[in-house]
């Protein structure tokens, strides 16, 4: 029905999509755990940020987190 190059343009496109919904996924979970550090909910280390105003601390260690559990084999 499609040839090849269309294909690929839809791989690229599922590809882009995922990456996005990803990348919004962790800013959106870390202003979460920021403001919830703020409030006294979690450490204080959640709550810092950068000159940028972004919780990067925050971001590591959630990420770091996902790996550990997302590659944890029993």
């Amino acid at each position: 029905m499609f040839n090849s190059t269309i294909g690929k343009i839809v791989t690229f496109l599922l590809v882009l999509s995922c990456a996005g919904s990803t990348l919004g996924w962790q800013f959106t979970i870390a202003k979460v755990f920021q403001q919830s550090a703020i409030d006294g909910f979690f450490p204080k280390c959640f709550a810092k940020v950068n000159k940028w105003k972004a919780p990067v601390l925050g971001m590591i260690i959630i990420d770091g987190h996902s790996n550990r559990l997302l590659f944890h084999d029993d």
